[in-house]
């Protein structure tokens, strides 16, 4: 049986600024590196063989400052990236309420296309 640990990427500014991330690409900041080696302090007497992210640089670098005291590789799978929120994109929570009332993406991924891609992945790893 395989045990698999999910952890999230560490804060970027556009976290910060509550913009929308998805596919975009915002490298983590000082807070975000922070988190991620607070995270590999918790982890370092967790046995594990592999880690695997998502290809966007945020999560990526979380991962591999939690796979370094460990010695292995991180694996990256753009099967593992958040959804894609398509045109907003780099728009702030406040700005999609206005241009978009009724919560209604015009693009990019829908939860259950999400939800398909990242599980294929995961039972695939696992």
């Amino acid at each position: 049986m395989a045990t698999i640990l999910l952890a999230r990427h560490g804060e970027t500014d556009w976290n910060r600024e509550r913009r929308w991330q998805g596919w975009a690409d915002p490298p983590l900041n000082e807070t975000g590196r922070e988190q991620a080696r607070t995270l590999a302090g918790q982890l370092r007497d967790t046995p594990f063989d592999a880690v695997y992210s998502s290809d966007l640089r945020r999560a990526h670098e979380t991962a591999q400052i939690v796979a370094e005291p460990h010695g292995v590789p991180v694996i990256a799978d753009e099967r593992l990236r958040e959804i894609d929120v398509g045109s907003w994109s780099g728009l702030l929570h406040t700005e999609v309420e206005e241009r978009f009332p009724d919560g209604a993406r015009p693009d990019g991924e829908t939860s259950d296309q999400h939800a398909e891609r990242v599980l294929g992945a995961v039972r695939e790893i696992a």
